[in-house]
This record gives C-alpha cells, sequence and structure tokens, in this order.
C-alpha cells in the first residue's frame, strides 16, 4: 500500500457553506495516506466514499477557524481486515495544536463510528474549530451510511457537553448510573427538602442525556440554578458511554437540532463559540436550556410559596 494523497484547497467564507457549494473548504492543506490494508477495508465498508478524498473531508471541518497554515494529517489504517482505524495530527509552524482518532467497524448490517479521542491545544479552543469538525464528521457519516456515533462522555465536561448534542445512553446501566449519582448529589446538597424531593421525582422520570443537562431549580427569590450543568461539569460528575442515531429522528436529535440552530444563529448566545469535542466553554447555552424547560417542563423544578411555608412544584411530574 502506501499510497499518499495530498490537497491544497480553496477557502470558502464560512464552512457551512459547503453544504450549499458542495465542495470541499479548508485554509489549510491536508494530507493522507494509507496503512496497511486500510484501501481495501475502506472500499468494502464505505464503497465509493473509501476514498482518501472522501475521508479528509469529513475531518477537514474547523481548519479555517485554526491560524492560517494550519495543516492536518490523517492516517487510514485496517483493523483485523474489517474496520478501519482512523487519526489525525493538525500542526502549526510543525507544532501539534489538535490530534483525534475515529474508528469504524461494521456491527450486523450496520456502520459504527466510534470517537475515540479528540484534543485541541488550550490556547486555540474556544474558536468554534470542534463545532465545525464535529459537525463536518456528522454530515458525511450520513452520506457514507453510518447509523451511529459511539463515545466515552466523560473527559473534562464530556458528560455534559455530550448531552445537548443528539447523544442518547448506549445502556440502560448508563442511565441508571447517571440517576444514582444526581440522586446522591441532590440528597447531599444545600437545596431545600421540598426540593430535592420534587428534583429526585423528576429525575426519576429522565430518559435522556439532554434531560439531566438541562435540569434546574427556580428558588422563590427568582434565581435559577442550574444543578445539571453543576453535577454534569463537577469534579464528581458521572461518566456515561453514549450512542447517536444518525438514522432516527427523535427526542435527543431534535434537541440537539435546536441547540445547534439557536448556536449557528447567535441571536441569544453572549460568550465565544463553543467547542463540544474540546469542551473549553459550556457557558453559552442559555437559550437552549430556557427552550428544554419551556418544552420539557419536568426539567424544571419550581420552588413556590404555598400559604405559609415552601412548597417545589415540578411542572409535568405527579
Amino acid at each position: 500500500m502506501g499510497d499518499y494523497y495530498f490537497a491544497t484547497v480553496k477557502h470558502l467564507p464560512r464552512q457551512h457553506d459547503q453544504s450549499t457549494h458542495g465542495n470541499w473548504a479548508t485554509k489549510g492543506r491536508v494530507s493522507a495516506s494509507w496503512k496497511g490494508d486500510g484501501q481495501i477495508v475502506a472500499r468494502k465498508l464505505l464503497g465509493k466514499y473509501g476514498t482518501l478524498a472522501a475521508i479528509s473531508k469529513a475531518y477537514s471541518g474547523g481548519l479555517d477557524r485554526l491560524p492560517k497554515g494550519a495543516e492536518l494529517k490523517l492516517t487510514v489504517e485496517d483493523y483485523d481486515f474489517n474496520d478501519i482505524d482512523i487519526r489525525g495530527t493538525v500542526k502549526h509552524n510543525n507544532r501539534k495544536i489538535a490530534e483525534f482518532s475515529r474508528y469504524l467497524t461494521k456491527v450486523g448490517s450496520k456502520l459504527q463510528m466510534d470517537h475515540g479521542h479528540f484534543e485541541v491545544s488550550e490556547e486555540h479552543r474556544g474558536n468554534g474549530y470542534g463545532s465545525e469538525f464535529f459537525s463536518q464528521s456528522e454530515r458525511e457519516y450520513k452520506k457514507w451510511g453510518v447509523n451511529s456515533i459511539k463515545l466515552f462522555a466523560d473527559l473534562q465536561v464530556g458528560a455534559y457537553a455530550w448531552a445537548r448534542l443528539g447523544f442518547d445512553f448506549a445502556s440502560t446501566w448508563d442511565r441508571s448510573h447517571v440517576k444514582n449519582r444526581v440522586a446522591d448529589w441532590l440528597q447531599g446538597s444545600n437545596l431545600s427538602d421540598a426540593v430535592v424531593a420534587a428534583a429526585t421525582r423528576s429525575v426519576r422520570l429522565f430518559k435522556y442525556p439532554y434531560q439531566f443537562a438541562a435540569l434546574a431549580v427556580k428558588t422563590t427569590s427568582g434565581i435559577t440554578r442550574y444543578v445539571g450543568k453543576e453535577i454534569l461539569t463537577g469534579e464528581r460528575r458521572p461518566f456515561w458511554s453514549g450512542v447517536k442515531y444518525l438514522d432516527k429522528n427523535y427526542a435527543p436529535t431534535i434537541a440537539a437540532g435546536k441547540y445547534l440552530a439557536l448556536k449557528a444563529g447567535k441571536k441569544s448566545f453572549t460568550g465565544p463559540q463553543d467547542d463540544p469535542e474540546d469542551h473549553d466553554d459550556v457557558n453559552d447555552d442559555q437559550a437552549w436550556i430556557n427552550w428544554v424547560h419551556e418544552n420539557y417542563p419536568e426539567t424544571l423544578i419550581q420552588e413556590v410559596i404555598k400559604s405559609d411555608y415552601y412548597a417545589p412544584i415540578a411542572w409535568g411530574v405527579e
């Protein structure tokens, strides 16, 4: 093998314009090479998309948000002649500024992409690179026929960040683990007993990660405490394995679509654009949380004064 592919391509004004123009647009350069029997296995799994050009396109998203001249180098290698291992490194002036790994396999008749690690150097976070990278990958995965993406939501604030982006729990164990950890946190918090009881009742009914991410308590003083974010980004955050179904339209993907639409418009967002994979900023999501509360009221616990004592109400929960 050892075939080598290299391309320098023209830059379009915005990375998302690629879906409109049908072009592959970056500021930097992209190089890719096969290792082992990667080419044969890629062709077997992906058909016409099993080329270095197509694979490179999937992982070139966001390069226009990095310093001019940033270069992406990819390797595509077979694994047991049935799967492919995709690894990428982004360098600028010979300094590594990002790296990632992906693993494509076939489960039964369906293609599954496992997202391994993704790391971006601290000085290059907060510019939207991770968001563009992930969005472009997902668009290309759909063309390839990938049915699902799997990952482990733990690194830094991954337990919170991926909950906003359409990921479901990979198993009932993962859901139960998060429920138990959230319930333990509530019991040990300084919230009133009545609020803890109402929140615990709501959490027992939660099915999806985005519900935990948006969980909040509004006190009688009018202050809203975003306890879901506190728990999922805290030092003792619960880890969970996640799966995103690209061929399924249901509550998690609907919530993710709203999050991405709001972020793209940026009308209700005040901070820098966040990166879902390098997880450096999770504070720019107020409009999305408000939307979840309006559409899924069980995620907002409201404490109101009833007679001469405080009584919490959990909307949507009886």
